[in-house]
């Protein structure tokens, strides 16, 4: 049965290297888990089947695709993690399994690291965290690009950061609620009509993001960047959120202040970038510099000590075990996945995008199935064998063994899936 396709040569099934390799590597174990991280601990025995794929000699490279690929391994980890804490029926639980409808699933290769393409997306960037990075990054660059347009047209930059005072006992979808409502009265009414005039402000691209620690629970807060054509009054605009919070029972605490750069400084390369790295940290997952930008579309891949943020839930509870704080932290995710549901990422005001020359923003799920068109493809997977690969585990495992062996392996790997298959229908 011919099972993958690649650079026009089918691959059957033949004598598997892959059984013979994983039965001598486990011997002392006395049996092979079905878990396994296939490609492990296989020896010179695969390394005869098929060379490495990539070739790379230069050291540098070599660990910076190891990286990736490690920063892939973890996301996909944790979206197992959030699909089986928010339930089967769960978007996240479908990501990149079922198969795009007119389109073969197939293995592409992206600057030494694989992936798979033309399967389905969810697109959540709140649970999933394989769709947060990729979606993340892409509304990353494109608020960098409305910078640069808006400090060419001459204009200011200024981020602000909203935020309110809460306890342990409060309830994220209540404080959520509350606190939208007052973002939305802060920059609507007379009063906004007129800050707006007096500080020629085109408009402002804002974000709602949370995290959670064990003595104060949640902790919501708002990243404004608002494009103006004078300074602003960072004063003034406490007090109007101050007045706002009211109305809703909330009391407004005073927030980080990053304003008043110039575009001759620039946002990429001057002050306010600097001063939201120091205040960030260094981002998960990404090399580049953190700014405005990262800060409104990656917050959730921060790391605190204190705090957690979403993926610092899932990564805490990935190990940590069975106790009551693994049950805390699993509510917690729940909870924060039900408030957020539904909720946009970024919020753009009307007609700034068309002030900034940028083109229709594309929806999350557009976003998170965009494929790389100019990526290599390695080879094709037949629309058979990939619904019992998705049903045994194996896809990350698939993916790792050909960014390690090539696809020579392919052949060799299914037999291996097809000996796990056939103990699971015994």
């Amino acid at each position: 049965m011919c099972a993958f396709g690649c650079a026009g040569v089918n691959l059957v099934l033949g004598e598997s290297a892959y059984h013979r390799a994983a039965l001598a590597s486990s011997a002392s174990l006395g049996t092979i888990t079905k878990s396994a991280s296939l490609g492990e601990g296989l020896g010179s025995a695969v390394e005869r089947v098929s060379p490495v794929a990539d070739g790379v000699s230069h050291a540098g490279e070599q660990a910076a695709k190891s990286e990736r690929a490690a920063r892939r391994d973890e996301r996909w980890a944790l979206r197992d993690l959030a699909a089986g804490l928010l339930g089967r029926d769960s978007r996240v639980a479908s990501c990149g399994v079922v198969p795009i409808k007119g389109r073969e699933v197939t293995i592409r290769r992206k600057r030494g690291v694989c992936y798979y393409a033309g399967v389905g997306a969810c697109g959540s960037v709140w649970t999933c965290p394989v769709c947060a990075a990729k979606v993340s990054k892409i509304r990353s660059l494109e608020l960098r690009d409305g910078f640069s347009r808006w400090a060419d047209l001459g204009g200011y930059l200024s981020m602000v950061t909203l935020t309110v005072g809460h306890a342990r006992s409060d309830s994220l979808g209540d404080l959520l609620e509350r606190m939208s409502a007052a973002m939305r009265d802060m920059w609507a009414g007379s009063w906004a009509k007129r800050w707006r005039v007096q500080c020629g402000v085109a408009g402002l691209v804002r974000n709602l993001e949370t995290t959670w620690g064990h003595k104060s629970g949640w902790h919501p807060h708002s990243h404004v960047v608002v494009f103006s054509r004078s300074a602003l009054d960072s004063r003034q605009l406490f007090d109007r959120w101050e007045r706002v919070t009211a109305r809703h029972g909330l009391r407004a605490t005073w927030g980080a202040w990053q304003g008043g750069f110039t575009t001759t400084e620039g946002i990429e390369a001057g002050e306010l970038a600097e001063a939201l790295a120091s205040y960030a940290g260094k981002m998960f997952g990404a090399s580049d510099s953190w700014g405005a930008a990262e800060e409104l579309t990656m917050w959730h891949y921060k790391k605190s000590s204190e705090r957690y943020t979403p993926l610092d839930l899932l990564r805490n509870l990935r190990v940590g075990g069975e106790g009551r704080d693994f049950w805390v932290l699993a509510e917690r995710f729940r909870e924060y996945a039900a408030a957020y549901r539904g909720k946009r990422q970024l919020y753009w005001s009307r007609g700034l995008r068309e002030v900034l020359g940028l083109v229709d923003e594309a929806s999350d799920e557009d976003a998170a199935n965009a494929d790389g068109e100019c990526d290599e493809v390695l080879c094709g997977i037949d629309s058979k064998i990939w619904p019992w690969i998705c049903g045994l585990g194996l896809r990350l495992e698939l993916l790792q063994a050909v960014e390690r062996f090539g696809v020579g392996i392919l052949s060799e790997f299914l037999e291996y899936a097809h000996m796990l298959r056939r103990e699971r229908l015994a």
